[in-house]
């Protein structure tokens, strides 16, 4: 196991999991009233894959998802609207 880790590093990947979690519970409750049509498929439970690939990206370097990838762009460091 990697031990070099600063933790500042974590403390990201930490906050940018949670901002996952958030929006995707969020998008999940405005389904279900009534305020998005359609359906969420979330990745509730699966946040740290997300970051931990996103983490390893430079800032350059592109990414696509095609199922449960809302998390995607705040995995790589985007903000969220509020």
């Amino acid at each position: 196991m990697r031990t070099d880790i600063p933790t500042s590093t974590l403390l990201e990947m930490q906050r940018r999991m949670t901002r996952i979690r958030r929006f995707e519970e969020r998008a999940a409750k405005m389904v279900k009233r009534g305020l998005i049509p359609g359906a969420v498929h979330t990745s509730i439970g699966q946040e740290a894959q997300v970051v931990g690939a996103c983490m390893a990206l430079d800032d350059d370097d592109y990414m696509t998802g095609n199922h449960r990838s809302h998390g995607h762009p705040i995995g790589k460091g985007s903000s969220s609207a509020r």
